[in-house]
């Protein structure tokens, strides 16, 4: 069963063999794999001994037509011959025209392929074109610093054409130099940007000063100059010839750096570091332009071209924020004002307090307004500049006043302090046109030449008052200041010139001592005219301010108190003056102090002297107001007593008589009558009581009533309460003295007794002495 199985199968993998024309590996490994190779041959064996059997049947059975076949075959080999010579001609006839045909078709294949070429290089010169061409564009835009349009040629390259094309060497080329061509657009910007800023830095002060005029020219700034004359030199910085075209300071310099640096950063994202950048250069040129000239106020010039240059820098930085978008906020623009505005204060502050020359002051003070009203146009706060000018104009109002105290001083100098003549009426009216004098009907009688009551000086210092007050004025005028508030700094300003410069050249002038009496009395007659002349100051500085005279809040211009210091001074000295005069009589005082009789008359000097008080007295009459000349008569009374106590009291003498006391008395009754006859108006006892000590001595010793000065001494009702007991020992011990001397006596009183009486006097006296200092 197993052995006809197994023969079937090798029938059929032999039958597979022979119909099949597949691969005989798989046949044969089934074979060898069940080991049956042997079998297998065998059968093979038979199956080949069978078809040969019909092979050889098959052959047996056509060998006649066979036969035949050759035989025909025989027949043709001459034709066979003869077809294969022409055959073979045929051939190489074919050989000769096919190498011929293949050598044109190599042509027409190679020509093929160069027209493939051909068509390959043109179509790639056509998608190559845009990219060079657009390459080409972005050249010519660098070259020609297009840089903003460079970068968006750059982004077309780089997001349209770029990725279309093949793989070309040239494009990978492009793609690793596009960043090399941002960073040089970045850098080439960059540069541009630092161009723009070092030229903005040389040219703020031009933009600055384009921008001072725009603003003066706009809003018609004048600078006081309404305010006419003036003595301080000054001029207005900006005083110069103007186009008539109006040109912006902006108009002066081209931004569009700015802006292609500020989009190109953009563009490239690098926004912030652009911010950065141009912020952190700005901070150092402003601290360039902030910082002033080591000699700011040398020159207007060099105070001028400062402000020009901080005017420009802000004029640029605000016009850089209006027209960016954040590049320049107005926090970061308010920090910087803030800070220049620090600085500024710190600067000028410090140098004007320095500045010894108003002229500069004021045209310090013309340049700082113009440049806060420039900077108020672009909305910058000023309130701390007019500050500032609130300060220099302190310092303003000192260096004027010390320039007119230098004024006062040369007019003082040329002074003859003698009453001013005038010779016609021309000249009155141009005095009284100057000077606000009140003239009374019985001065205009006078004829010419006419003599008026005050110096030559006076009219020229009222003049020199109200220059002042404009000096003033024009300072103060353009300080965004009300009209009560101007008012009242010149009028502060004008009572501290009048009674603290003025009154005080007058008080205290004196050049070579050469200010003698009637000098004095024409300084005391000046001055009173001067502070009456103070009302129409008043007015006068009212219609300059507009600020009417009775406003609630107007300071007053009082001349009694201007000069009350000045007229205390002048009294002093005028009484000072009268008392070394008197103090001359005085020492060339002559008394012989061991007279023995009277001579019957007063001495001569003090006839000389009581009749230079009289004249001096009566000329006070009409010229030194009433209140000056009673001082000055009470302190030259007062002195004459003390000088004639002096007298008596004088070391050198060693003897006195009763004849030298007599003579004394003779001379005290002719200033006891100069007093009665009231030498001025106003006084009832109070000249008599400056010699009320003097006379109740000497009474006492003429009258000798020692027992009555001894009870009622220290009584207010004593008739001798004003008596000195010194002076009284003094003159006793004189008096005995004298006697012990002469040994003779007058008195009806013996000699031994008068000794007594006297050395009783001399003790009790003594002992009033001795009391008196315990």
């Amino acid at each position: 069963m197993e052995r006809n199985r197994s023969n079937t199968q090798h029938e059929h993998l032999l039958h597979q063999i022979e119909s099949s024309d597949a691969p005989m590996g798989p046949t044969i490994r089934t074979i060898y794999e069940t080991n049956t190779e042997t079998q297998f041959m065998d059968l093979l064996d038979n199956n080949i001994k069978a078809h040969d059997r019909e092979i050889e049947k098959m052959c047996n059975s056509h060998y006649q037509g066979f036969i035949d076949a050759v035989t025909e075959l025989l027949k043709v080999r001459e034709d066979a011959k003869n077809l294969k010579n022409a055959t073979v001609q045929t051939n190489d006839a074919l050989q000769n025209t096919g190498a011929r045909l293949l050598g044109r078709q190599k042509d027409v294949a190679k020509q093929r392929q160069i027209q493939a070429n051909l068509q390959s290089g043109i179509q790639a010169l056509s998608q190559c074109t845009p990219v060079l061409e657009t390459f080409t564009k972005l050249q010519q835009q660098m070259d020609e610093k297009n840089y903003y349009p460079a970068l968006k040629t750059i982004d077309l390259l780089e997001s349209e054409y770029l990725p279309r094309m093949p793989d070309y060497n040239f494009c990978e080329l492009l793609k690793k130099k596009i960043p090399k061509l941002r960073d040089e657009i970045k850098e080439a910007s960059k540069k541009d940007l630092n161009e723009f800023l070092e030229s903005i830095l040389r040219n703020s002060a031009v933009i600055g000063e384009a921008a001072l005029k725009q603003t003066k020219r706009q809003r018609d700034i004048t600078f006081g100059d309404s305010y006419q004359p003036v003595s301080v030199e000054s001029s207005n910085p900006f005083d110069v010839d103007e186009p008539d075209e109006e040109v912006s300071a902006q108009d002066l310099i081209d931004f569009s750096p700015v802006y292609r640096c500020l989009h190109i950063y953009s563009v490239l994202g690098k926004y912030e570091e652009f911010e950065r950048y141009y912020r952190g250069e700005r901070r150092k040129q402003s601290r360039l332009a902030l910082t002033p000239p080591t000699h700011l106020l040398s020159n207007a010039s060099s105070f001028r071209s400062y402000f020009n240059r901080v005017t420009g820098f802000y004029v640029i930085e605000d016009h850089v924020m209006a027209t960016t978008r954040d590049l320049v906020t107005k926090e970061y623009l308010s920090d910087s004002w803030n800070y220049g505005v620090s600085k500024m204060r710190s600067a000028v502050g410090n140098q004007s307090s320095e500045c010894v020359e108003p002229s500069l002051l004021l045209q310090l003070k013309t340049v700082l307004v113009l440049f806060s009203e420039t900077m108020l146009v672009y909305g910058f706060p000023v309130k701390s500049l007019y500050e500032l000018l609130l300060e220099i104009s302190d310092h303003y109002t000192r260096l004027v006043m010390q320039q007119w105290k230098m004024k006062f001083h040369k007019l003082l100098e040329t002074e003859n302090f003698s009453p001013l003549l005038v010779e016609s009426p021309g000249r009155l009216d141009d005095l009284l046109g100057s000077y606000p004098f009140n003239v009374d009907p019985e001065f205009e009688d006078i004829p010419f030449p006419k003599r008026l009551p005050f110096s030559a000086s006076v009219p020229e210092i009222y003049k020199q008052v109200k220059e002042y007050i404009y000096a003033i004025l024009k300072f103060v005028d353009d300080l965004d200041l009300s009209t009560v508030e101007k008012d009242d700094i010149v009028r502060r300003s004008t009572n501290s010139l009048l009674s603290r410069t003025l009154a005080d050249c007058l008080a205290t002038f004196d050049p070579h001592n050469r200010v003698g009496l009637q000098e004095l009395v024409q300084i005391i007659v000046n001055v009173n005219l001067l502070a009456e002349s103070c009302g129409f100051l008043e007015d006068f500085i009212s219609n300059l301010t507009g600020t009417p005279s009775d406003h609630s809040h107007v300071v007053r211009i009082n001349g009694s108190t201007a000069f009350k210091d000045c007229l205390t001074v002048s009294d002093a000295k005028l009484c000072r003056k009268i008392n070394e005069k008197i103090q001359g009589f005085i020492e060339i005082a002559s008394y012989n102090w061991e007279l023995v009789e009277v001579k019957g008359h007063a001495s001569g000097y003090i006839a000389d002297l009581l009749a230079f008080l009289e004249i001096t007295f009566v000329s006070f009459n009409s010229n030194v107001p009433l209140t000056v000349a009673q001082t000055a008569c009470l302190s030259a009374c007062d002195h004459l007593a003390r000088a004639m106590m002096e007298i008596l009291r004088d070391a050198s003498v060693k003897f006195v008589s009763q004849g030298a006391l007599d003579q004394f008395n003779l001379d005290l009754m002719q200033c006891e009558e100069f007093v009665a006859r009231q030498p001025l108006e106003g006084f009832n006892e109070q000249l008599a009581d400056a010699f009320l000590e003097v006379r109740q001595t000497l009474d006492l010793f003429l009258d000798w009533r020692w027992s009555q000065y001894f009870a009622d001494y220290g009584q207010p009702t004593s008739p001798y309460s004003r008596v000195n007991p010194s002076t009284c020992l003094l003159l006793l011990e004189r008096m005995r003295d004298y006697d012990k001397k002469k040994k003779t006596f007058k008195s009806v009183i013996r000699r031994s007794d008068r000794k007594k009486l006297i050395d009783t006097l001399i003790k009790q006296l003594r002992n009033l002495v001795s009391e008196s200092f315990t």
